[in-house]
């Protein structure tokens, strides 16, 4: 299986936000097992808890946000749209519609690469 340690190119030092670990593959469909669906996946069986509610202000802290930020930057945008659309989906009904539209807005134009 083509794995992220077989893509140099890809891999360069950049700031990280989070401390968690970033997956063994970056997932392109056809061509990786489905991180969730495929019992090889590299997410497959992992507790997928909801995020607890958060408030706008709290957004720049959260390390669901900051793990996204990891995942773009290092091209895992599969991983990255599904990092930031579990926070999305635990916004308040009542945030200010831009912070959850941030998160929508970066897992959709990540998902489009």
């Amino acid at each position: 299986m083509h794995m992220a340690r077989d893509e140099p190119e890809l891999e360069r030092d950049v700031q990280r936000h989070s401390t968690r670990l970033l997956p063994p593959y970056r997932y392109l469909p056809g061509l990786h097992p489905h991180p969730q669906a495929n019992p090889h996946g590299h997410s497959y069986g992992a507790d997928d808890e909801p995020h607890p509610p958060w408030r706008p202000g709290e957004w720049r802290t959260l390390d669901g946000w900051r793990h996204g930020v990891d995942l773009c930057n290092a091209h895992y945008y599969w991983e990255s749209h599904e990092a930031w659309e579990a926070l999305w989906l635990a916004a308040p009904r009542r945030a200010a519609a831009h912070h959850t539209d941030s998160c929508r807005g970066s897992s959709k134009s990540r998902q489009r690469c």
